[in-house]
Formats: structure tokens, sequence, C-alpha cells
């Protein structure tokens, strides 16, 4: 369950949510998508309150679940979680995306770090709660919880 989080996701930027199994990642996501709606705290997303009309907000979202699939089409037909690719596909993966991304407002969730360090703003989740945010260079200088989860994914 998630404790007063307060989020706000600008306009055309790619925002990552990371955090331990267990920290809130799932539960956002679906607060985001607004599947789950019983909430205590605020999220915004280009610069409008999320309990906003929810048909209008439906249509301009797209979900991708953690369960991987890969189909015969092109790149953008098979966005799926990295964690299933070696460190070369996911690259030239990301490398084909960030030109999609960045005409929209993109949100990752990730357990592979090395996916994500060129988000605007990575936002770290421990307990339900957000723990640090900030981008991948200023959250490896907090040497806090980033760091650590960092420093484990690379070993």
């Amino acid at each position: 369950m998630l404790s007063n989080v307060n989020i706000l996701i600008p306009a055309k930027q790619t925002i990552a949510i990371v955090g331990e199994s267990g920290s809130g990642k799932s539960t956002l996501i679906s607060l985001i998508t607004r599947l789950n709606q019983c909430f205590e705290g605020h999220i915004y997303i280009d610069e409008h309150f999320l309990l906003s009309s929810i048909k209008s907000y439906r249509q301009q979202i797209a979900l991708v679940h953690q369960e991987p699939s890969l189909i015969v089409a092109s790149i953008k037909d098979n966005i799926k979680p990295t964690s299933n690719l070696d460190l070369t596909t996911e690259r030239l993966l990301m490398d084909s995306l960030k030109g999609f991304m960045a005409t929209r407002t993109t949100i990752i969730v990730a357990h592979r770090l090395s996916s994500i360090t060129f988000a605007d703003k990575i936002i770290v989740l421990k307990n339900g709660m957000i723990e640090e945010e900030g981008t991948h260079e200023q959250l490896l200088l907090n040497n806090r919880l980033y760091s650590q989860l960092w420093k484990n994914n690379e070993s």
C-alpha cells in the first residue's frame, strides 16, 4: 500500500519507477493507469490531476504488462519489459524507442537499472513511500537506496 505519495510527471518526460520487490511499483502503476483509485496523495500527469475524466484519460494511455511476449511486428508493437533481454539487445531496443518516447510522456518500471539511466526523473520506492527521486547521476551521488540498487544490479 502506498502512503502519502505525491508525484508530478511533466509532459514529454521519461519517468522511471524503481524499487525492490514489494516496494509499491505495481501499486503505483495501477494508480497511474486508474485501475485502482483508493489513494492518499496526488499524482499529476502533464499538469492534470489524475482524478480528472477517466474516459478521456484512458484513451491516451497504453499499458504493457510484465509478462513478456513477442509477436511478428515492429518494435513499437513489441514494447515489453527488457529484463529477459541480453544487454546488447536491450540497448538496441531502448535506443530505437528513445525517438518514439521523445514526443510522449513515458513511465517505465524497471528492475534492470541500466535500462533507465537516461530517464528525466527516477522515482525510488521503498515500503510504499518515495524514498528519493532525481536523475541517475543525482541519485548515485546521494549514495542512498538507488546507489545500493545500482551496485547490486551491476554485480
